[in-house]
């Protein structure tokens, strides 16, 4: 492909063919993006609001990867990591194929509420032993109340700068003091101990000054644990110093200010956490005031002006937000440069054309590529006659989403850079129709999709959900689109409350010039231009423990109902395990029994190499400061009329519960409308365990008799029992054509799919129906093409 650049202002020499410096450096860019650049995973979530006994539904898309590594993308390690303490609640393994994945989570009754993040990466890790694929999604769990107790957590401040935690337990029906309920605090990072109320029913717990000065606000967690009740606490603890400084940092576009020539400067306003400020300042030259500007409620903003050479320019901020200090009057700009190289792009959200200007000062020529840093598509030697040059740039043929322009000087250096966004306008748009606008309850929704781009070749998939529409956060969105192509590249990106980020162009112009200045490192693309990098893949491993082998051991593995194999191990009693042969069907286990006089399951174990990898990735996960009490506001309670309220500082379990209800040690159980292993009612107090021999109805549709758990059975009392790598499941909606339930149906979530395939003429049909629940609900459609992405939404009403 031959791209073209046509100079505006003045006809000068051009040199559009790749020279020699020009391959060299295409090289130094592929052997970078193989070392630096990760392959790419976005997960889809049902909803981002969750309450305890719900289940997480996911799906996983490997968007980006190379040809070297796609064969080894075989699963996906799943977690849910709690923000306070970095505990993972939950984890578990998927099976993935040909780049996607799926999967679900059951939340227990006793997760803590408060924020979460979903932990995804596949099994194949860099050299340095790092995921190359990996994503997160923010979640919130809420909880229902239901204790036959009360708890109240508070923070006094002390004489001389302390604080004391108090902890004050009573009877909900009563209001009595409760003594000797049991408690385990954690406060921060530090590890958690345990206490119990006196006999007031309070606990008390000091902490110095010392402790808390010029910290971080604390997050305080308190478990309660009374007569077999269970409930969780949580509350911030401010930091002693409470104001927080205000921190400002300052983009020149193209890198560099220069004397005399007009020049744009992205600006940016945080906390010294990150939350971003809105703010207005003055910006002043030799001390005198020149213009008057600000940043929005993203803490981004950008102003324009011509730098003299030797001219001091600050800026200085004038009227600060609530709880935000200065530690400084004013903030320097960068000295202004009387020699240099830069350039200025007014429009960086392009379609199929970019105009933009090259300032030189002091130089003649200078060298320019436009590229991904993956590819080189324009080189060319620019001669500087004149210091100011208008540039059209033809993007045709180039990919679409970020491109870099980089102006270098004769031995390759960068001087000045500037990111852009490549046809912007070529978007697969998704035309969804309802058809009806407003439902009644226990009605069938008919949801059709029309991709509208004309190109209906090639599988396009997509996952789908529908849930009630306040289950959804802004500040927890994460789009196909907006993460392809702007949040995967840029990384830790403001949040945006608008919709979807992509479709703002006045916001993606700003978010460019500031998040996109500089976001490669050149001195480690050439350091690291003839490394290759080496993946591999973590193994499983078992072993006979306990006392001496001299022969192999059989090994009988059986993943669920699904698959039964025989393997030995080695002479010492050590075995390898392949991934294929820890899968397992929906909802099973992987039962590895050792067989003959040489072994017993009691003493055969099995080394999982990716618990420690989830702690070491939880450690560093960045989490968005959070305040518990600020997730106060209700959701629509209807759905839970047994229930007060939905708070996040507290949730209960009630005893003789597990995650599944009433379930076997296989995990099986009957729901209330006699449905084996509903998907529906996971730790309903309705739920019973099946009897062997029994006939029980499956989730959609049809019937299947129960033979019981293997596990229950003596004979198999030493079988080691393990989770396994999961084929992900099916989730079923009720279907209410079929039959009549007397009971009311309070589900949130009314269809998930993973996989909803378009035919040969871009369009899919989804049917579900409504549940008891009435009120706004929402549609979120993620999906993929050959060489896009797309991204929906719809809108009903339940009434």
């Amino acid at each position: 492909m031959r791209y073209c650049l046509l100079f505006i202002a003045s006809y000068l020499y051009l040199a559009t063919a790749h020279g020699q410096w020009s391959d060299s450096l295409a090289i130094k860019m592929a052997n970078y993006e193989i070392n630096k650049k990760a392959d790419l995973l976005f997960v889809h979530t049902d909803k981002h609001i969750y309450t305890n006994n719900e289940t997480i539904w996911f799906s996983v898309y490997l968007l980006q990867c190379g040809a070297d590594s796609l064969p080894m993308h075989r699963f996906v390690s799943v977690a849910l990591v709690h923000a306070g303490n970095r505990d993972l609640l939950l984890q578990q393994k998927f099976v993935m194929a040909q780049g996607l994945a799926a999967g679900s989570l059951p939340l227990p009754d006793s997760i803590p509420p408060g924020e979460y993040q979903l932990l995804v990466y596949t099994n194949v890790m860099d050299s340095g032993g790092s995921p190359v694929a990996l994503s997160t999604q923010p979640l919130l769990v809420r909880s229902i109340r239901n204790a036959a107790f009360n708890a109240v957590l508070t923070v006094d401040e002390e004489a001389g700068g302390g604080r004391q935690l108090k902890v004050l337990v009573s009877e909900l029906s009563s209001g009595i003091p409760v003594p000797q309920a049991e408690l385990l605090v954690s406060i921060g990072s530090e590890p958690a101990f345990a206490g119990k109320t006196d006999k007031k029913g309070l606990f008390t717990y000091s902490l110095l000054p010392a402790a808390i000065m010029d910290t971080a606000d604390l997050p305080i967690q308190v478990r309660v644990r009374y007569q077999g009740d269970l409930m969780h606490l949580q509350k911030t603890m401010p930091a002693v110093t409470r104001e927080q400084p205000l921190v400002l940092h300052f983009y020149p576009e193209g890198g560099h200010l220069l004397s005399a020539m007009p020049g744009r400067v992205g600006w940016e306003a945080n906390t010294l956490s990150g939350a971003p400020l809105a703010i207005s300042a003055v910006l002043m030259e030799n001390g005198l005031p020149i213009d008057t500007i600000s940043t929005n409620d993203k803490g981004l903003g950008v102003f324009s002006l011509v730098p003299r050479a030797g001219a001091a320019y600050e800026v200085r901020p004038l009227q600060l937000p609530a709880g935000i200090g200065l530690r400084q009057k004013s903030w320097s700009l960068a000295t202004i440069e009387s020699q240099g190289i830069t350039l200025s792009v007014p429009q960086a959200i392009a379609r199929d054309s970019l105009r933009f200007h090259v300032y030189a000062a002091g130089y003649s020529r200078v060298k320019m590529v436009v590229h991904n840093f993956n590819d080189v598509f324009i080189t060319a030697e620019l001669d500087m006659a004149l210091p100011n040059q208008e540039i059209l740039l033809l993007l045709e043929g180039m990919p679409k989403g970020l491109l870099a322009i980089t102006l270098l000087d004769s031995l390759e250096r960068p001087f000045a850079e500037r990111i852009i966004f490549a046809h912007h306008d070529k978007k697969i748009t998704v035309e969804t129709g309802l058809d009806k606008a407003v439902y009644a309850t226990r009605q069938q929704v008919t949801l059709t999709m029309h991709l509208d781009n004309g190109s209906v070749y090639g599988d396009n998939i997509a996952s789908v959900a529908c849930a009630q529409a306040n289950r959804f956060q802004s500040a927890k969105q994460q789009d196909i689109e907006a993460f392809v192509f702007l949040q995967a590249e840029l990384q830790r990106l403001p949040v945006y409350v608008n919709g979807s980020m992509y479709d703002d162009t006045g916001y993606l112009e700003t978010l460019l010039l500031v998040k996109g200045w500089r976001r490669y490192t050149w001195q480690e693309m050439a350091a690291n231009a003839s490394q290759l990098s080496k993946f591999t893949s973590p193994v499983f491993r078992g072993r006979i423990k306990g006392h001496k082998i001299k022969r192999p051991v059989l090994l009988t593995l059986i993943g669920g109902t699904e698959h039964l194999s025989v393997l030995a191990t080695d002479s010492s009693g050590h075995i390898t395990l392949t991934d294929e042969q820890m899968v397992v069907g929906a909802d099973r286990k992987l039962w590895i029994a050792p067989a003959g006089k040489n072994g017993t399951g009691e003493n055969f174990e099995l080394l999982d190499p990716y618990p420690a990898i989830n702690e070491r990735l939880a450690a560093a996960l960045p989490f968005v400061r959070y305040d518990p009490m600020k997730y106060t506001q209700a959701l629509d309670v209807k759905e839970f009329p047994a229930a007060q309220a939905l708070r996040t500082v507290v949730v209960t379990a009630r005893k003789d519960r597990t995650i599944y209800g009433a379930a076997n040690r296989c995990g099986d159980f009957v729901c209330l409308y006699n449905i084996l292993n509903c998907p529906n009612h996971y730790g309903n107090p309705g739920n019973h365990m099946p009897e062997k021999g029994r006939t029980y109805m499956v989730p959609g549709g049809g019937t299947t008799v129960y033979w019981g758990c293997r596990l229950d059975d003596p004979a198999n009392s030493a079988i080691y029992v393990y989770d396994g790598i999961r084929v992900g499941k099916t989730f079923y909606g009720e279907d209410y054509s079929e039959k009549s339930m007397n009971n009311a149906e309070y589900v949130s979530t009314l269809y998930w799919s993973p996989s909803v395939h378009f035919d040969a003429h871009g369009q899919a049909v989804c049917t579900f129906y409504t549940s008891d629940i009435t009120g706004r609900f929402r549609v979120e459609i993620n999906g993929r093409t050959n060489d896009d992405v797309f991204h929906g939404t719809a809108y009903f009403e339940v009434k």
